[in-house]
């Protein structure tokens, strides 16, 4: 081929490459095929092409024809050599270079003898470099120099644009890349929240507490389903319902004050009462906090507390039952405290006007006179029973009576309580009322209520009393929740037509020491003795009153069955027969002592008096010959009445004892005198009731 020849086809050539630039977009495939066909178009053994990174801050070489000689240098060492080599484009010898130019070493071992530099320019700007290393002869030089030359704005250009390129869609992979990622992220973190806002829901869902979200419209935006199970409603009907259509105890504007004040306080708890569907109340325990989200929202916790405030009320009953107790115990220590002594003064008060009794040298006067002492001492030992009865700690003497013969006993005492200006009624519709009974204490609990009745009617009145025999079925007794067996009761009617007895005062009408009377008229005893007293027989009672309607009592008795001990006939009082017998006084009381020496004697008995157990032991033993029987108290000094009677058995077997005592029961049976065999009776005595008693041991 002639150099024509050559010369067209390299500028053929020349335009091949230039068509190619045109296309070409990645740098390393336009370098690749840039160096290939520049090598082929110079006639080069190598040709290198070299770019600066501006990531990098530093040349690179893009591209090295042949591929094989890419590893026999480094970048690094060719932009030394390009910085310090004084020429461009015209090829120089590697020996004629200066000995301390950086890169001439590499270039000598790689066997390079020649190299030409062009740099690549686009505009006012750098792209490149191009080597040619070991180019052709001199002859066609300078015809690739004017190729070069030809082709270098292309190339720079072409080169500069696949740069920005590859930065641009190096950015664009790593923007891909980011987002990408970020959206990995968003997944992520969008899947734990979903995962969290189930947990949160599902213990929401699954929490014994109902919990309310509510918006700033207050108005319920979700509901859990344990408040649908405690107010009835579907979380459907729920969903957009108001507060106030809820709370049954705050208004629409009293909720909207309680959720401001909750923006600055953050949270608050209280109770209140929610309405259920079916329109029945049940009260709760709420707690809400304000979530400064959005507009606001609150997140309400609510407690159903029927049961909680059932216990608290049951609580309250029994410390009510317990301070119940407690002033039942303080009345009993007060009675027993007082019994004994207050006993042994009523026996010598009622002893001695028994004895003035017998004096015929009194007129009628001084006769009832005395008969109104003995009464009152009579009354005044009734109401020592009474507090003991309240208080579990009377000896009771239990029998068959027929209550209305009891009522007819004590109709002329209560006629004198209640005065002249209240009218009395008594009425039976039973011929006969037999109950197990205390009579003292029946008549007792009588007097109190009439002394009530009394006070109730300043003004006058009707106090009535009625007596009937009623039986009482599974209904009644259900209905008026009382813990007694269904059967046949007397039932004693007690009413008066006085100022009646407020609400909220029944409830406490038989608590010990409440009164609603003024200070100094009332001990707030009497109808506690008298719950006390229907209790310790077996009995129950129930009162009605409205204030300014009067006052009515219905005490149940249980009625002894035909089985039970035949009513004791009333047969005329006799007096009580004389005896001789030597009887030993064991009394610690000097007073109680001289009296029922003076009884005794009296009645022809003779007396031995002993001041202590010991000395009754003592004057037994000096003269058991001639003592039939020994009457002692119950508590005295050195020895009590039951350590002494041990010995004097032991002294005389066959001796006869009668008891005597004005302490309470529990304290007695400590004392062992409470068996089975064992005579006693409890002061104060009527002195007749006490020689009966004497001559019917002796005579048995």
């Amino acid at each position: 081929m002639n150099r024509t020849d050559a010369r067209l086809s390299a500028q053929l050539m020349a335009i091949d490459i230039i068509s190619q630039l045109l296309v070409s977009a990645a740098p390393e495939t336009l370098g690749e095929q840039l160096t290939d066909q520049l090598r082929e178009l110079t006639g080069a053994k190598t040709i290198v092409l070299m770019v600066y990174d501006q990531d990098l801050d530093q040349p690179v070489i893009l591209s090295v024809s042949p591929k094989r000689r890419s590893t026999i240098f480094s970048a690094e060492e060719l932009d030394c050599f390009c910085a310090g080599s004084p020429h461009d484009n015209l090829p120089l010898l590697v020996e004629n270079f200066p000995d301390g130019l950086p890169g001439k070493a590499a270039l000598s071992r790689a066997g390079v003898t020649a190299a030409a530099r062009y740099h690549l320019i686009a505009g006012h700007e750098t792209v490149g470099t191009l080597l040619l290393l070991d180019p052709p002869e001199i002859d066609r030089i300078e015809e690739s120099d004017a190729i070069i030359h030809l082709l270098s704005p292309p190339i720079a250009l072409a080169l500069k644009n696949a740069l920005a390129y590859r930065k641009i869609k190096r950015q664009a992979n790593e923007l891909e890349s980011l987002v990408e990622e970020r959206t990995m992220e968003l997944l992520r973190k969008n899947a734990e929240l979903q995962r969290a806002e189930n947990l949160s829901r599902t213990i929401l869902q699954s929490a014994r507490e109902g919990f309310w979200l509510v918006d700033s419209r207050l108005r319920i935006v979700d509901v859990n389903d344990a408040y649908c199970t405690m107010s009835g409603f579907s979380r459907q009907e729920l969903i957009g319902a108001r507060i106030e259509d809820l709370d049954a105890c705050d208004s629409k504007e009293e909720v909207a004050a309680r959720a401001n004040k909750l923006i600055e306080s953050g949270s608050d708890r209280f109770e209140s009462e929610h309405r259920r569907k079916d329109g029945s109340r049940f009260p709760v325990a709420v707690s809400v906090s304000y979530v400064p989200i959005d507009d606001g929202l609150y997140s309400v916790f609510i407690n159903d507390i029927t049961q909680r405030q059932r216990a608290e009320e049951a609580l309250r009953h029994s410390e009510e039952q317990l301070r119940q107790s407690q002033k039942m115990e303080a009345v009993g220590q007060l009675a027993g405290g007082v019994a004994h002594d207050f006993n042994n003064i009523l026996q010598v008060i009622e002893g001695y006007c028994s004895l003035l009794q017998t004096d015929r040298t009194l007129n009628q006067d001084q006769q009832a006179k005395v008969a109104e002492v003995i009464a009152s001492a009579e009354r005044a030992a009734q109401l020592t029973r009474g507090l003991l009865a309240y208080s579990r700690k009377q000896a009771m003497i239990m029998k068959r009576e027929d209550l209305i013969e009891v009522i007819q006993q004590v109709h002329r005492f209560l006629s004198r309580i209640i005065g002249e200006d209240i009218t009395f009624h008594s009425e039976s519709v039973a011929s006969e009322l037999p109950v197990h009974a205390d009579r003292g204490q029946i008549e007792q609990v009588l007097i109190n209520l009439a002394t009530n009745a009394r006070d109730a009617m300043p003004s006058g009145g009707v106090f009535s009393v009625r007596s009937e025999r009623v039986v009482l079925d599974d209904c009644f007794v259900d209905f008026h929740q009382h813990n007694v067996q269904p059967g046949t009761y007397a039932l004693l009617t007690v009413s008066d037509t006085g100022a009646g007895i407020k609400k909220e005062h029944l409830e406490h009408i038989f608590e010990p020491f409440f009164t609603t009377k003024e200070v100094g008229k009332g001990t707030g005893l009497g109808m506690a003795i008298v719950y006390g007293i229907v209790k310790q027989h077996n009995g129950f009672i129930n009162v009605y009153s409205e204030p300014g309607e009067g006052t009515t009592y219905r005490i149940y008795l249980p009625i002894l069955d035909a089985g039970g001990n035949p009513l004791v006939e009333k047969s005329e009082v006799v007096s009580p027969q004389r005896g001789s017998e030597t009887i030993l006084v064991a009394e610690d009381d000097p007073a109680v002592r001289a009296l029922v020496s003076q009884i005794l004697t009296s009645y022809g008995y003779e007396t031995i008096l002993a001041e202590n157990g010991e000395d009754a032991v003592e004057k037994f033993a000096a003269h058991q010959d001639r003592i039939r029987m020994v009457l002692m108290d119950v508590v005295m000094p050195k020895k009590n009445g039951r350590e002494a009677f041990e010995e004097i058995k032991r002294l005389s077997p066959g001796t006869k004892a009668l008891f005597s005592s004005g302490y309470t029961a529990d304290f007695i049976e400590n004392r062992g005198v409470s068996e089975e065999g064992i005579e006693l009776v409890m002061k104060p005595i009527h002195p007749m009731e006490l020689l009966r008693k004497i001559r019917e041991m002796l005579d048995a």
